[in-house]
């Protein structure tokens, strides 16, 4: 089997605490969670009502 190099030039994150490294850090270390309740859609048949959601997030865009 051939070993290929991998090059790692560009980096980004998305949590419920937002986007980028630096607010999952801020976050982090915050000590607070970043799950709460869900208020997009009805969580009635969910056994919860809390999830750590992104905010601002359009599911429908392409965010490549």
């Amino acid at each position: 089997m051939l070993k290929k190099k991998v090059v790692i030039t560009k980096h980004n994150i998305v949590t419920a605490y937002g986007w980028g490294v630096d607010a999952l850090w801020t976050g982090l270390l915050s000590g607070y969670s970043a799950v709460k309740p869900v208020e997009r859609f009805n969580t009635k048949n969910f056994l919860t009502n809390n999830a750590g959601t992104i905010e601002d997030l359009d599911a429908s865009k392409d965010e490549s």
